[in-house]
């Protein structure tokens, strides 16, 4: 009986593996193999004890290494799953607190004397219970009969939970709905699915490549051609998911190169599409409370009836996902089921059917589509068709004009570098109405990467004569440059009123802070539209002014918008803050730059804080401080620290900086000369250190007043005695110090 190292397909492991050695023959014990993921055929033997032979395997034993190395069909190693192109990763969310206010103000002053003002606003609070946020608008005139007022827009509280991945909605909201369902404005409550909270997970199928190797091998994963990823994979069957670097039509090969060198390549088309849910998948939202009417109109105008609506989709398997909706309300009740289904590579297909009804009438809709996409060109469409009597919340509740039926067809060509062409088929047939039929055609190219060109016609097939065209052109007249001036030009042609108007415009656009842009717009036609506007883009805000006017009338405007925003600690000016933001705290310290993504976005003020805007929520944001910025008595414990925000939500992102005094010592020896180099010094609370040349030690960790080092030279002891006062953001040079014995102090 002997115990060899067992290497299986090549590849070495720590297992000794119980062998029979009968000259040339070889018995092994199946079961201890099995116990090192090695799974038999049904049809093998089950005897404990049998030859390579009777397995049906290859394998080499050598005695003076104390090896035996076996190969075995692929297919009895365990499966490996690879996934390829994942980068994200999931980690625990942080939840700031702090209070914020955005705002939007306009002003303009017209040529006849009226004066109007305008300010939307939106204050928002934020904690570890969530976001309570209100919104709305003061519209003021000097010539209005109560001379403005203000409306409401939005109140509510929200709190997303990424464990569960699941938002909660109290107030004002917006019913989610499907592709062939409605959606409304509602003051009540909601809950329901949030995927965005979860960006490390993947909800759609994806491309799945099945493979083995025999032998260790490098993998290498290429999706349409391009490089996606290089890795290895160990001895067995292997399942290959790729990320979703693409969607619609497209091809992934994977190459397989052994230890042998031998290579294998394997291709393998797939069609990926968004609208599907992986196997097992749910997503839903419901949603009970009061419509809202004339929203951005009226400040508190809600319907006196509730309505209660929801709607669910599950991802049967891989190929088709499975929806439905149901709405309820005193008056309306409606309920549809549907379903996407990909059919295999020619694209995703969608099929549902509701029915609708109310207290005086009831009926079916039935809506059908497809769509298919590739790198290159793309189609899509979508038929819509009702009974006379059918509802939903768009004609029950906000009164809409009913809709017979409705087609949409969608298809775009890529031309590479002659451009894109983009065609459009649209048509409504309504109940008691006329009916309408367009045809929409675009294109647009760029030349030389300085000139770009853009076509388009809008053609009513019910009346020829109905025909709009759009022709227009940009050129940049200096060389691409981030921030080029640019000229352009635009035609617009009605050839039923037989108007034609012309756009001739000049701009240079802002990219970074304190960058001022501006733009110039002129019309020659018969009114002579004219503009002119500046802006000032700051880390504080965005200020803009300018005037316009035709018809020989001169007007003005101004405008400023940005966000006050508060940590409670801190006060900051920025621009408006749409999502979620980091404050950094470098612990006092000023002018230290922040870097995110190898690139500086600013510097800390003189509290040692810097504001950062458009923190992308639940993804890690990573960043980064040069200790080389800090100042010499600076002790930073991490140059790098990875924030991870909630949605519309701040967070205090902060670096552990301590300030530590040092200092250069200079010490002498009792007969007065430099303590010789390589001397070990020795400081209470800190790491030793050793002396250099000229009796120079750098020390940290030095306190203020009196200081004591031991000094260990040539195994005698002696020790320095000396006071320090701090004085900070320096690196004083002190001594020289004589070093005494223990019998001279």
């Amino acid at each position: 009986m002997a115990y060899p190292q067992l290497i299986l397909n090549g590849r070495p492991t720590a297992y000794m593996l119980p062998v029979q050695v009968y000259g040339e023959e070889l018995t092994i014990d199946t079961q201890a193999l099995a116990s090192q993921g090695v799974t038999f055929p049904a049809q093998a033997s089950s005897k404990q004890w049998q030859t390579l032979g009777q397995l049906n395997i290859t394998g080499h034993y050598d005695n003076s290494a104390q090896q035996i190395s076996l190969v075995v069909p692929a297919n009895w190693l365990p499966q490996q799953t690879l996934e390829v192109g994942f980068s994200l990763v999931n980690s625990p969310v942080q939840r700031g607190q702090g209070i914020l206010i955005n705002y939007d103000a306009y002003s303009s002053w017209l040529d006849n004397g009226e004066q109007t003002l305008s300010a939307a606003h939106e204050l928002r609070a934020f904690d570890d219970w969530g976001v309570v946020s209100s919104s709305g608008v003061v519209r003021w005139s000097d010539s209005a009969p109560d001379n403005g007022d203000y409306i409401r827009l939005d109140s509510y509280w929200r709190y997303t939970d990424p464990n569960h991945m699941r938002t909660y909605m109290v107030g004002d909201t917006i019913s989610d709905a499907l592709t062939w369902s409605p959606s409304i404005r509602l003051g009540g409550v909601q809950i329901g699915r949030n995927f965005s909270s979860r960006p490390d997970l993947i909800t759609f199928p994806l491309p799945q490549i099945h493979g083995s190797a025999t032998l260790p091998s490098a993998l290498e994963v290429f999706v349409n051609d391009l490089r996606l990823s290089d890795q290895t994979v160990q001895p067995g069957p292997f399942v290959v998911e790729t990320s979703p670097m693409v969607t619609g039509f497209g091809e992934v090969q994977v190459v397989t190169t052994d230890t042998l060198g031998r290579e294998t390549a394997q291709t393998v088309p797939f069609y990926v599409s968004p609208k599907l849910l992986k196997k097992g998948y749910w997503d839903y939202s419901a949603s009970l409370g009061a419509p809202r009417r004339f929203y951005g109109q009226r400040a508190n105008d809600y319907d006196n009836q509730v309505v209660a609506t929801g709607v669910a989709r599950y991802g049967f398997n891989n190929t088709l996902t499975l929806e439905s909706t149901l709405n309820a309300s005193g008056t309306l009740t409606n309920g549809g089921a549907g379903m996407v289904i990909r059919s295999g590579l020619l694209g995703v297909s969608n099929l549902s059917i509701a029915h609708g009804s109310d207290n005086d009438d009831q009926g079916n809709q039935w809506v059908a589509g497809h769509e298919f996409r590739t790198q290159r060109y793309s189609i899509s469409g979508q038929y819509t068709e009702r009974t006379r009597g059918y509802k939903d919340l768009s004609n029950s509740i906000d009164l809409r004009i009913p809709i017979k039926s409705s087609t949409q067809l969608n298809g775009s060509v890529s031309f590479g570098q002659q451009g894109n062409l983009n065609v459009s088929y649209l048509e409504t047939r309504l109940f008691n109405g006329p009916d309408t039929r367009f045809l929409v055609l675009g294109h647009s190219r760029s030349l030389w990467q300085q000139l770009s060109l853009t076509l388009s016609v809008n053609q009513n097939l019910e009346a020829s004569s109905d025909r709009t065209w759009l022709a227009g052109f940009t050129y940049r007249l200096d060389k691409p440059s981030d921030r080029p001036i640019q000229a352009g030009a635009r035609i617009n042609h009605n050839e039923k009123t037989e108007k034609t108007e012309t756009l001739l415009t000049l701009r240079q656009h802002v990219r970074d802070f304190w960058d001022l842009g501006w733009d110039l717009a002129y019309s020659p036609d018969a009114n002579g539209t004219r503009q002119a506007r500046g802006r000032w883009w700051t880390p504080y805000g965005d200020i803009q002014a300018g005037v316009y006017g035709q018809d020989g009338e001169n007007n003005s405007f101004a405008s400023l918008s940005g966000s006050l925003v508060s940590n409670y600690q801190d006060l900051f000016a920025a621009n408006t803050m749409n999502n979620s933001f980091a404050i950094v705290d470098t612990g006092g310290y000023a002018g230290i730059p922040v870097r995110q993504s190898n690139r500086v976005i600013g510097k800390t003020n003189h509290k040692g804080r810097l504001l950062l805007p458009d923190i992308i929520p639940f993804t890690e944001n990573e960043l980064a401080i040069d200790i080389d910025d800090l100042p010499v008595d600076a002790q930073s414990g991490a140059r790098t620290l990875t924030i991870k925000p909630a949605e519309l939500t701040g967070v205090t992102a902060r670096f552990d900086i301590a300030r530590q005094n040092s200092a250069i010592v200079v010490i002498h020896n009792a007969q007065g000369k430099p303590v010789p180099a390589g001397a070990k010094a020795l400081l209470a609370d800190a790491d030793a250190t050793v002396v250099g040349y000229d009796g120079e030690v750098f020390l940290q960790g030095i306190t203020e007043g009196k200081n004591e080092i031991d000094i260990i030279s040539n195994g005698e002891l002696c020790t320095v005695i000396f006071n320090f006062a701090a004085k900070p953001g320096t690196l004083p040079r002190l001594g020289p110090y004589q070093c005494l014995p223990p019998s001279a102090r």
